[in-house]
């Protein structure tokens, strides 16, 4: 999704916002709470309220998948983000995803299993603190990126890189060590004066609880009286990848005929919640039992009680009967 307008006005932004975040499609499901890699371009708080939630918003969950979205411009009040904003993640079960950072490397070598990927081109925060039209920083591009390579113990990265970033009108160096931009971002703030008023923090990277990495290029907190909420707070380009992202494939999605019926995940009725494969919206690929459900409903079917083969088992029944019947008379008896 693509808007054409750059000054676009916030009410259709928030209403397609609100569209990805209420149904992200995936094979014509919603996804999964916990997706295994998602991103988003940028979210405004302001006063601790969401302004702009995270838009645009990528998201894949298990099974595989690629998931894209583009939005142009984010205005807002009390802040506005200029740029074009695109979100992209991907999960493959074979390593074959390379880096989407072309400047900053990554301290894991791809190519990986699952990334996210956010970045803005034509970046610009707006802010009215500087002076009318100038930025409280501006680049080229703001990228970040989180990925994972698979295996007996998965390996999580996460990056940012920001190519030509100006801090209130200021040149910071471009592709320098992270410590020597949050030098150059201090030093920038201070000599505007905008420190007081303004904090910036560079590659703000998180361990997410179960597995799983996420990262933050940029995150501009716009300051308030001292012990007050701030108010407003913008996180640009949020890249993160879940253990999520290396569990194994259920077998409607993991390329093998697990029942042997010679019939493999679309293909297999076993695969399709109305046993029929010729129906491709009825396919369930986080099934996770290929074999077809009438043939499991047979199997279930109790044995036959008539004729040679129930003849065993009816016998064996009124046996236990009749001595459970001996041992009640002689109970009375007594």
């Amino acid at each position: 999704m693509r808007y054409s307008n750059r000054r676009a006005g916030f009410g259709v932004a928030a209403a397609a916002v609100a569209a990805l975040l209420s149904v992200v499609p995936f094979g014509g499901r919603a996804l999964a709470a916990t997706p295994a890699a998602s991103a988003f371009g940028a979210t405004i708080q302001a006063g601790g309220q969401d302004v702009v939630p995270p838009t645009p918003t990528a998201t894949v969950a298990a099974p595989a998948g690629d998931d894209t979205h583009t939005l142009v411009d984010i205005p807002a009040q009390p802040v506005a983000v200029n740029g074009t904003l695109t979100a992209t993640a991907n999960v493959h079960r074979a390593a074959d995803i390379p880096s989407g950072l072309t400047v900053v490397p990554q301290a894991v070598a791809g190519p990986y299993n699952g990334r996210s990927l956010a970045q803005i081109e034509g970046a610009g925060v707006l802010f009215d603190v500087v002076g009318q039209g100038v930025p409280i920083l501006s680049a080229a591009a703001i990228r970040s990126e989180a990925a994972v390579v698979c295996g007996a113990s998965p390996r999580y990265t996460a990056n940012s890189e920001i190519i030509d970033l100006n801090v209130a009108g200021s040149p910071v160096p471009l592709n320098a060590p992270a410590q020597q931009l949050i030098d150059a971002i201090s030093g920038a703030l201070s000599d505007s004066g905008l420190n007081a008023v303004v904090d910036v923090q560079r590659n703000v990277v998180t361990q997410i609880p179960g597995g799983g990495i996420g990262v933050d290029a940029l995150v501009v907190t716009i300051l308030a009286a001292a012990g007050d909420t701030p108010l407003a707070k913008v996180r640009l380009a949020h890249a993160e990848v879940t253990a999520s992202a290396c569990a194994a494939a259920p077998q409607c999605s993991d390329g093998v005929d697990n029942d042997g019926d010679a019939k493999i995940d679309t293909a297999d009725p076993g695969c399709h919640s109305d046993g029929d494969a010729t129906h491709a919206n009825t396919y369930v690929a986080s099934d996770d039992d290929e074999s077809n459900e009438a043939a499991r409903a047979g199997a279930a079917v109790l044995p036959r009680t008539g004729g040679e083969a129930g003849f065993g088992l009816e016998a064996a029944a009124l046996a236990t009967l009749a001595a459970l019947g001996l041992r009640l008379r002689r109970r009375t008896a007594v």
